[in-house]
């Protein structure tokens, strides 16, 4: 794992509305989720090396809550689990879908064979 300077550019994702087999446009008051997965940031790695950036920084993955009332966990930040990621960020393009949180280390490892 390479280490982050201060040369690198950063390039914050929020996993859910960046790209994957959901939704392709959100109004800022959507609450709901809309597909984006890891997955979906692997297909557009070339898209973000074209762009110059040199690190992803994504969104929590662990396994969250189903829902908050009317609110599904678009962002990712109510976790119910650790140890797992969340079954919605995963559509088996890229990755295996398995859930177990060795998984982002499968993500991580591909991003960086890209590089």
């Amino acid at each position: 794992m390479q280490q982050v300077t201060q040369d690198d550019i950063i390039y914050f994702v929020m996993t859910d509305r960046f790209f994957g087999r959901g939704k392709r446009t959100v109004e800022a008051s959507d609450t709901s989720i809309h597909g984006g997965t890891l997955d979906g940031i692997i297909e557009k790695l070339d898209y973000l090396i074209e762009l110059g950036v040199t690190t992803i920084w994504v969104t929590p993955v662990y396994e969250n809550i189903d829902r908050h009332e009317t609110t599904e966990p678009y962002h990712y930040y109510w976790p119910r689990r650790f140890d797992c990621i969340d079954r919605r960020l995963l559509d088996g393009t890229q990755l295996p879908t398995s859930t177990d949180i060795t998984t982002f280390g499968t993500f991580v490892d591909t991003c960086e064979a890209k590089a």
